[in-house]
């Protein structure tokens, strides 16, 4: 409706005079003849006269432009018109058609909103402007615009449970009506009837972590374009939610000395994935628990508590995405009061490290197993001499399902190594400090031929021996030297081995440095169980302790070396006088001395006449008197069996053996691969040292580790004269009792000196649960630190499997914590390192180790 004013509303006392003198000069302007009718008046003089210019029309409006806001809405706007009067408002134009445009709406504003559209339609426009009197302007230019679409639904929805409770949901993006496509909302029912909006995102994506494990969920996607249009709803997409593990059950609490709790539990059942690891929650009451570790396995020790406390435990478990578990049922442990037993000391080291490889050692030998290819590194036990710290070729190790399974996948290598010691441990990490040689380049009697009693049922077939031929390598286990000549023991692993001997003042690598011995075939002149464990010297003879091998088994059959004799074999093959053997081992054809005689993994030797062969896979201790029962050194009572004697350490306590003093239990005085020789510092007693490893019970894959030391006093010293103990004795005589003493060094844990941050179990997990404070191999004799301080003399323990080195002052008493050093080894050491030569001047220790990292231990 067009709306008109009156005129007089709009004429002002100016503009009055203005339209009054327009009129008069429109009648002045009448023709003549028009005028000549009317009545003539008569003529007066008029005062003045005014002239009137008619207004002029507005201007079109310029730059509309017609923009889509929606699929429901337009958006009109322009530039404002000129003229010579005021515009007083815009008539906007609107047709399907550039010839037909019908009035849409009238508006003051330079902009309008057309909300009258239809989706998909194209528009014309265009917009004319009036002036205060009704002057119009020409039409505008025309503008033209599609009323866009709503975008179309989302495709390809998918929900997939990424865990208990979350759900993850993508689709493909909206196709636009038009406008671009801005957001998605994002819906979510219990049916797919019943879906309320729960999210709006910009991406293709969205993950849903409101939801319930193991609960059914409908969702759908609308998009939305920048004008707010919503597309239809995507299919809908069902998912079920993930359940969750199942609580652990069986969670056990036991305090394990004055500031830690050793945890156990049974695995928690799957849920619908794995369950991948544990939460462990401590709390000073049930209602307070905060979580404290999260770990993979079924146990776990929490330390660096207060002593006498009671604490409260809870365990969760967690699957791989995160989907936990209810909490298990919580207990309570109280860890231990301190005891009184007085501290032992901790030793302070410093450590360097080397690993061994043909990237570092140019030339060193490699090997294939299976299709992998290793560097010839791999070395059990070894000795500082001449300057030099030479490690035993043992084998390569490529690792197991089982401790037993990585032995048995071990393969005999040939190459041994030398660091240079007197660069002491700075220099240990240079590779130019480090020389190799290997073994396998000698020459040996039969070297390509397989001997006679080697071949035929004989044959085991190592991985890098299929012939059974005779081979350099497999040497392990503390080795006897006699002067400058070095002898490494052929092991268990070689059951077709090369005996050597190596002359220390040449260089490693110098050929002529050797000499080879092979011995007869099985079940020959020298005996039917070959393989041994360690060697000692009484200064003339070399005694090689029989352990056994994969032919036969375990052996009891002594090798001894003549020193003062030849070490070869004779050209024409077999041994020289300079070797004999003793089969200790009872057995069909074989007198022996006893059934169990066998499987020995360590020998020593009192500096005086007696050899003491030390048990590992038996319990007897068996002792060969090298003075043939007479008063002097007599070797020709090697081969007698009443040379030796036996004694079971397990049997100490019950009628009819010694006595014993200490703590631990004798059923686990079993075991041993290291024993020791050492004096007080007095000089009057001497005690032989017995280093517990560990046992493989009823053939078991892994071994159970053994942590009860023992020592006897197996020598006296009056007035310079020596005088042996015997270790069965029974006599309580200060002269002549053997004084037995037992501890075990896993109730170190429980000492007040004992660190809350060192482990009190092993990390290994083939030996889960067992005490890190268990397990080592070989000794060494400690008398003074790096710093040039003197002290009593100790006995070290080598690490094998345990977590710390341990040396003890042989003054006191093995039971004596006091009496106990101990110092914890890096992460990194490496499981089955069996000894290692000391170098006692600078107080290092080098253990030999089957793996690399090569550690160097230097005591302050």
């Amino acid at each position: 409706m067009k709306y008109i004013r009156p005129i007089y509303n709009f004429l002002s006392p100016v503009w009055g005079v203005f339209y009054l003198l327009a009129i008069l000069a429109l009648l002045f302007s009448f023709p003549h003849d028009l005028r000549a009718e009317a009545p003539e008046a008569p003529a007066r003089p008029i005062s003045k006269v005014s002239s009137v210019t008619p207004s002029t029309a507005p201007s079109a409006p310029a730059n509309v432009l017609a923009t889509a806001a929606s699929d429901s809405k337009v958006h009109l706007t322009w530039s404002p018109s000129s003229g010579g009067l005021p515009i007083k408002l815009y008539l906007v134009y609107r047709g399907t058609s550039v010839s037909v445009l019908p009035q849409l709406a009238i508006t003051t504003g330079t902009s309008y909103w057309d909300e009258a559209v239809n989706q998909g339609t194209k528009y014309y426009y265009a917009v004319v402007a009036e002036d205060i009197d009704k002057n119009l302007s020409p039409m505008s230019a025309l503008a033209s615009v599609t009323v866009p679409k709503p975008p179309s639904a989302p495709a390809n929805l998918a929900a997939t449970p990424d865990s208990a409770t979350r759900v993850g949901l993508t689709w493909s993006p909206a196709a636009s009506g038009g406008l671009p496509v801005l957001y998605y909302q994002v819906f979510r029912g219990s049916s797919s009837s019943q879906l309320n909006q729960v999210a709006t995102v910009a991406t293709t994506s969205y993950t849903d972590i409101s939801v319930s494990p193991g609960t059914t969920y409908y969702y759908g996607v609308k998009a939305e374009d920048s004008g707010a249009d919503l597309s239809p709803m995507s299919a809908v997409a069902k998912v079920k939610l993930l359940t969750p593990p199942s609580p652990p059950g069986g969670l056990v609490a036991a305090p394990a000395s004055t500031s830690s709790v050793n945890l156990t539990w049974s695995p928690a059942a799957n849920g619908s994935l794995p369950v991948q690891y544990y939460l462990v929650f401590r709390g000073s009451s049930p209602s307070t628990l905060n979580q404290v570790a999260t770990i993979e396995q079924t146990s776990y020790t929490d330390s660096c508590l207060n002593p006498a406390t009671t604490y409260y435990y809870g365990v969760e478990a967690s699957d791989a995405d995160g989907d936990f578990s209810a909490m298990s049922a919580i207990v309570a442990a109280t860890t231990s009061t301190p005891s009184n037993a007085a501290p032992f000391n901790v030793l302070q080291t410093t450590t360097n490290s080397f690993s061994p490889s043909s990237g570092n050692l140019p030339g060193l030998p490699q090997m294939t197993i299976g299709s992998v290819v290793y560097d010839d590194v791999g070395y059990q036990s070894g000795v500082v001499l001449n300057g030099k710290v030479i490690y035993n070729a043992d084998e390569v190790y490529p690792g197991g399902t089982s401790w037993v399974n990585g032995i048995d996948n071990a393969v005999t290598m040939p190459v041994f190594l030398s660091y240079n010691a007197t660069q002491l441990l700075d220099g240990f990490g240079i590779a130019s400090n480090w020389t190799w040689f290997d073994s396998s380049t000698l020459s040996w009697y039969s070297k390509g031929t397989p001997q006679p009693g080697n071949t035929g049922s004989n044959c085991v077939k190592p991985t890098n021996n299929p012939t059974c031929l005779n081979i350099a390598g497999g040497y392990m286990g503390r080795s006897a030297y006699v002067g400058d000549i070095y002898y490494p023991t052929p092991d268990f692993h070689n059951p077709y081995m090369v005996f050597l001997s190596y002359d220390s003042s040449k260089a490693l690598n110098d050929p002529n440095a050797y000499q080879t011995f092979v011995p007869p075939g099985y079940l020959g002149t020298m005996g039917n169980y070959y393989g041994w464990c360690s060697s000692v010297t009484d200064g003339r003879f070399v005694y090689y302790a029989p352990l056994g091998n994969l032919v036969t088994g375990d052996s009891g059959n002594i090798f001894r070396y003549d020193t003062t004799k030849p070490f070869g074999n004779l050209q024409t093959g077999g041994a020289t006088s300079a070797w004999s053997n003793f089969d200790m081992k009872t057995g069909p054809g074989n007198a022996g001395v006893d059934s169990n005689a066998a499987g020995f993994q360590s020998v020593a030797y009192d500096g005086y006449r007696y050899i003491y062969f030390i048990p590992f896979k038996e319990t007897l201790i068996v002792r060969y008197d090298t003075w043939n029962g007479g008063s002097a050194p007599d070797p020709a009572g090697f081969t007698s069996a009443a040379n030796y004697t036996t004694f079971d350490p397990t049997q100490l306590g019950t009628t009819g053996h010694p006595a014993f003093a200490g703590q631990g239990n004798t059923a686990n005085l079993v075991g041993f691969t290291g024993s020791q020789v050492a004096w007080d510092a007095a000089g009057q007693n001497e005690y032989l040292y017995i280093v517990p490893w560990a046992t493989y019970p009823n053939n078991a894959l892994n071994p159970t580790l053994q942590s009860t030391a023992a020592r006897v006093r197996i020598g006296t010293m009056t007035d310079s004269k020596w005088s042996p103990v015997n270790i069965a004795s029974t006599s309580t005589s200060p002269s002549s009792t053997p004084d037995w003493e037992i501890y075990d060094l896993s109730l170190m844990t429980q000492n007040s000196a004992w660190q809350c941050t060192w482990p009190q179990l092993q990390s290994n997990p083939l030996l889960s649960g067992q005490s890190a404070m268990a397990g080592w191999q070989e000794t060494w004799i400690a008398t003074n630190g790096s710093s040039g301080d003197t002290f009593p003399p100790r006995v070290g323990f080598v690490p094998d499997t345990a977590g710390f080195l341990v040396e003890h002052d042989v003054g006191h008493h093995l039971y004596d914590p006091s009496g106990w050093y101990v110092a914890q080894i890096p992460d990194t050491y490496n499981y089955g390192t069996m000894g290692g030569g000391y170098d006692a001047i600078n107080a290092i220790l080098y253990p030999a180790s089957p793996n690399v990292p090569l550690y160097a231990f230097q005591f302050q």
